[in-house]
């Protein structure tokens, strides 16, 4: 059942408060009668709030005697779940933009963040179980991607509670672990809209040059072609996959010179930032959609640029903050993307 807005909001108050040390470790809070006066509340607002914080233990509630803080107050700790101990990832702008988000939430609710790398190779069947083996019915997890899947029985198993913020996938997954948190970047509207621009910027040979293309799981190019089919029916977009992994400018260069030697075309949707540099230095007049540019990437874009971003800083504060309330999880909600054309003001 969803906690009232009025309980939720006196619940953080007093939290932070006890994390901040108003109240001391092992004081009494004041009475209930006057504690609801002090903060202009019923009783039964109160009562709902305390019960959330003593969930928590963070306060002790004792018959006859009053309700005082813990006198051991434990920060909250949340495991960021990273493939491996190479810090590049966090220089992934998906990663490093979600864990902004974490730490900021975290900050906020006094909670620590364990960066916890769990292959040595970044190989999903390459797995270091030993590096999992702290996590318990108590832990919270915070996962980027369905890279982790292999891990999902295990995380199960644990009973701990977890947040999964993905792109959107068939819901099989979703299903399964229904129990969980699942933050979903809705990708095929954004898709489907990103595709439909070309025809309004007036393109008839679209290409598509594009990471997970070819994953059936996220239904990019079933979108793409229909809406290319609906927009142009005579026409069939070039649809060019690349690797999963990070490109070098140089790998860049030779897939962009490969597509323009064998495919003439006049607009072109992107999602690697040296795949973009590439066909800007040989096609620099053409509209080019770029997925997912970040704030750091704007810097490279041009006026025959749109792009979409998501809100993936405050993806990573809503999992922080779902993750630390008392009470079930089951919760799925999905965060769409702003389409913007690059001289178009945020």
């Amino acid at each position: 059942m969803r906690t009232p807005q009025k309980t939720r909001k006196i619940y953080e108050q007093l939290r932070n408060d006890i994390l901040q040390h108003k109240y001391g470790r092992g004081k009494m809070l004041p009475k209930e009668l006057e504690l609801a006066v002090q903060l202009n509340i019923s009783v039964g607002t109160l009562k709902r709030a305390l019960s959330m914080l003593e969930e928590e233990a963070l306060i002790r509630r004792v018959r006859g005697h009053g309700t005082f803080v813990c006198d051991t107050v434990q920060h909250e700790k949340i495991f960021f779940l990273l493939p491996c101990p190479d810090k590049g990832f966090l220089h992934y702008k998906f990663i490093s933009s979600v864990f902004q988000g974490v730490l900021q939430e975290a900050a906020a609710h006094h909670c620590h963040i364990e960066t916890l790398p769990i292959s040595p190779t970044n190989d999903m069947a390459d797995i270091d179980w030993s590096k999992l083996f702290n996590i318990n019915a108590k832990s919270r997890v915070i996962i980027c991607s369905e890279w982790f899947r292999n891990i999902f029985p295990y995380l199960r198993a644990s009973n701990c509670r977890v947040a999964v913020i993905h792109d959107e996938l068939k819901e099989d997954m979703q299903n399964e672990y229904a129990d969980w948190i699942w933050l979903t970047k809705e990708a095929r509207d954004i898709s489907r809209k990103m595709a439909t621009r070309f025809f309004i910027h007036g393109c008839k040979h679209p290409a598509f040059i594009l990471r997970y293309l070819k994953d059936p799981r996220a239904y990019i190019e079933e979108d793409i072609r229909s809406i290319c089919k609906e927009k142009n029916p005579g026409i069939e977009p070039i649809l060019e996959p690349i690797s999963d992994q990070a490109l070098t400018s140089s790998e860049a260069e030779k897939i962009v010179c490969d597509i323009i030697s064998r495919s003439p075309f006049d607009g072109v949707l992107v999602n690697d930032s040296q795949i973009f540099r590439a066909l800007r230095k040989y096609k620099p007049d053409i509209p080019c959609g770029f997925f997912d540019l970040l704030e750091s990437d704007i810097r490279t874009a041009d006026q025959y640029t749109f792009y979409s971003e998501f809100p993936m800083k405050e993806m990573g504060r809503e999992a922080v903050r779902l993750l630390i309330q008392p009470g079930n999880m089951n919760i799925h909600r999905k965060f769409q993307a702003e389409l913007y054309d690059f001289h178009e003001d945020k």
